[in-house]
């Protein structure tokens, strides 16, 4: 069975696990604590730089792909660079409308 997504109050055997999975997917990626416990303007410029950095290693594994490889859509999720070009947009509107409006 495999459960994925935001879960909470996951019981099992009377015990909430839902605790210990936060706990495990933040060992895995501590870019989520990083996030979270942001406070301050240099907290969320170092995330951003987080961010940008594991967005690098992305941007790289999808140029060895190739053109065709990179615009394949599978499941009917989006491409790699329709997924980037969403990001950019997102990026662009929150940056010109929120900060600098």
């Amino acid at each position: 069975m495999n459960i994925s997504g935001l879960v909470g109050n996951f019981v099992v055997n009377e015990v909430d696990i839902a605790p210990l999975v936060e706990a495990e997917l933040d060992r895995r990626h501590p870019e989520r604590a990083q996030l979270r416990e942001a406070r301050t303007a240099d907290d969320l410029r170092a995330m951003w730089a987080t961010i940008e950095s594991l967005w690098a290693g992305t941007v790289d594994r999808g140029r060895a792909l190739g053109e065709e490889a990179a615009q394949e859509q599978v499941d009917e999720e989006w491409s790699l660079v329709e997924t980037l070009r969403h990001l950019v947009f997102c990026t662009d509107a929150w940056a010109m409308r929120t900060v600098l409006d």
